[in-house]
């Protein structure tokens, strides 16, 4: 895991690079400006700036992204105000792989005898 989250740091940092390239332009071409943004809260954006809603709860479970394995809370406007998360090891999306796993095997092991 640590040496994943090492090369996914050194892509971010090189992230000018990457896009430049994309876009066939010099980094010092690129005018736009690179922002990074949490992973659930990345979720919880693009869901409620989307919706019909002017206010709405909003969540995001999954695996786990930026360490963190959920977060919730009010979509409001042009905001998303947070209200909690769960950090790491906790992890519903976690859970339910392994469960799934589990239930797979199991499924194709009684399916072969």
């Amino acid at each position: 895991m640590a040496p994943d989250r090492v090369g996914n740091i050194r892509e971010l940092m090189d992230a000018r690079q990457s896009i430049a390239e994309g876009l066939g332009v010099t980094p010092r071409d690129l005018r736009a400006k690179i922002h990074f943004v949490e992973h659930h809260r990345t979720h919880l954006a693009s869901s409620f700036f989307v919706s019909p809603f002017e206010r709405s709860a909003v969540i995001s479970i999954d695996g786990f992204g930026d360490m963190v394995s959920a977060k919730w809370g009010i979509g409001d406007g042009t905001e998303v105000k947070i209200a909690g998360e769960v950090g790491f090891p906790h992890s519903l999306g976690v859970w339910y792989t392994a469960v799934t796993q589990y239930l797979g095997s199991q499924s194709t092991a009684t399916n072969t005898k």
